[in-house]
């Protein structure tokens, strides 16, 4: 037994010892930078724009955001990566903000909201960048819940005092896994060998402020919005058509198994629009086309059905509500050909303009 412990501190702790020194200062997913996030708000809130910005975590970035702004939007764009691009230039005269987050849901929305209405930083109008995935209880978004303390707070404003404590409980035995979870990658094979090549390749791999709007590597704008990489920016004709082709070639993310339009998120969904319109935010919607190539599949493919009916289901909250609504599924109904888009999903910023310009007019 000695003998095998003696082997065990000779052998497997400095392999163990290198291997949590690698991941700790390689980093490659930026888990152990607990303030790469705050780093970057500090910044931008100070009116710069912010590039070389790699792995991060989006919904942490939010939260520095809007907690330590000194003022309050007039106008704030909420939704997913599709809506990432609409900045302030659309918007003259008022005071604009983009939140949006890779992989928004219904419940990113409401944690988002929760913390201006915290701020008592309600802005004037909201535009939300609707996704036909808000509506599938399938959608396999989980990134929201670093938000989850947020979400649950606007959730159960009405519940009771011991309701909250059990909510904060709960919360806490999640965050204890979670730290569990970064303690765990110190240690992870996988992890280590994106970590030796971030030790390898970047040597200066933290972001930086600059002034100006379109750099080599993703940028930050001031405004929350933001500007891809050149190579996503000047990918070629033939590249873009490689990516659609391979996009509709898998499953389609956040859409498979989209059985039904989920009952419990459209309810949630209509709650937040009632709540934003009783307190005098006006609402509106953004509806993002996707490639000409997508919108077809989709259209002609039976279990991609109700992600067309979720739309529907948009335009007759919006006629209820008497919301504005901007934008179409459909890249056809504004001529929309290939060379508007970046990938499958992804409008450029002249399609953005598109729908934009003639808001601003």
């Amino acid at each position: 037994m000695k003998s095998f412990i003696k082997r065990f501190f000779l052998v497997v702790m400095p392999i163990l010892i290198i291997v949590s020194f690698v991941n700790y200062f390689g980093d490659a997913a930026n888990i152990f930078k607990k303030d790469y996030e705050k780093n970057i708000a500090n910044d931008i809130l100070k009116g710069n724009n912010v590039t070389n910005i790699a792995n991060h975590n989006e919904r942490l970035l939010q939260k520095y955001l809007i907690n330590n702004a000194s003022f309050c939007p007039d106008v704030l764009m909420l939704g997913a990566s599709r809506s990432m691009l609409i900045n302030s230039t659309y918007f003259k005269g008022e005071t604009f903000f983009n939140n949006c987050v890779s992989g928004a849901t219904i419940e990113d929305l409401i944690a988002i909201i929760e913390m201006y209405r915290q701020k008592k930083c309600l802005p004037k109008k909201i535009i939300i960048g609707v996704e036909p995935y808000f509506l599938n209880s399938n959608n396999n978004q989980k990134r929201w819940e670093t938000l989850e303390l947020e979400y649950q707070t606007f959730i159960n404003q009405t519940a009771n005092d011991s309701l909250k404590k059990e909510d904060n409980l709960i919360f806490k035995t999640e965050v204890f896994l979670k730290e569990f979870f970064v303690f765990k990658e110190l240690l992870s094979p996988s992890y280590f060998k994106s970590s030796v090549l971030e030790l390898i390749m970047s040597k200066n791999s933290d972001p930086f402020v600059t002034d100006k709007r379109t750099n080599k590597t993703f940028t930050k704008l001031f405004d929350g919005s933001v500007n891809y990489d050149v190579g996503y920016r000047e990918a070629s004709n033939e590249m873009v058509e490689e990516k659609v082709s391979s996009f509709l070639a898998r499953d389609i993310s956040n859409f498979e198994n989209f059985d039904k339009l989920d009952i419990s998120l459209q309810s949630k969904f209509v709650s937040l629009i009632d709540y934003l319109l009783l307190n005098n935010v006006k609402v509106e919607f953004f509806v993002a086309p996707y490639h000409p190539k997508v919108y077809e599949f989709i259209t002609h493919t039976a279990k991609y059905k109700n992600v067309i009916k979720s739309e529907t289901f948009f335009e007759s909250l919006a006629l209820k509500k008497k919301i504005k609504i901007i934008g179409s599924s459909d890249p056809n109904k504004f001529k929309l050909d290939k060379t508007y888009f970046y990938d499958a999903l992804h409008l450029k910023e002249k399609g953005v303009g598109i729908f934009f310009n003639s808001v601003a007019e």
